[in-house]
């Protein structure tokens, strides 16, 4: 006799993301209007609930060295997520990034986001940052550096791949 067993997959837990300054920037960006829509999305999704994203201290003194205008413009936004700290293991692993060459000092803010988001254990960075994060190239050599130092591997991703996978 066979029972026919229904097997549902559900996620118990959603994906949770990281938020780099990038994200935020695009949300003023004048010049590309299709960037700035998905960006809106993407923050229409977090606060209807469906997608759970934080950001950092990093993104706050990123943002402090805008313009006050763009200050203004980007502030609601930011205050809809929860602002996660650096730690002595996030700056370290931040560290270990520039050590390994697999980003300079140049953009050690990069690092420190990468470090903060790897240390909290988050799912996947989301960036416009497309020369020094969301590219396949520097994808491996992050996930690579995750795996030496004891970490799980982290996605680093685009909005549009969060939009598109979750529409």
């Amino acid at each position: 006799m066979s029972e026919e067993i229904d097997v549902q997959f559900q996620l118990s837990d959603p994906w949770h993301y990281y938020l780099d300054t990038s994200t935020f920037g695009a949300l003023v960006d004048d010049e590309e209007f299709e960037r700035v829509k998905t960006t809106q999305m993407l923050f229409d999704r977090i606060q209807s609930g469906i997608i759970r994203a934080s950001t950092s201290i990093i993104t706050l003194e990123e943002i402090a060295q805008a313009p006050e205008s763009v200050q203004t413009r980007i502030q609601p936004s930011l205050n809809t997520l929860p602002i996660l700290d650096e730690s002595e293991a996030s700056i370290s692993f931040a560290n270990e990034l520039v050590a390994r060459n697999v980003l300079t000092e140049k953009f050690r803010d990069d690092a420190r986001h990468l470090g903060i988001a790897v240390v909290e254990d988050l799912d996947a960075i989301i960036s416009w940052n497309f020369r020094h994060m969301v590219n396949p190239a520097r994808r491996r050599q992050i996930q690579s550096a995750c795996l030496m130092l004891g970490h799980r591997p982290i996605d680093i991703i685009s909005p549009l791949e969060v939009i598109r996978d979750d529409t």
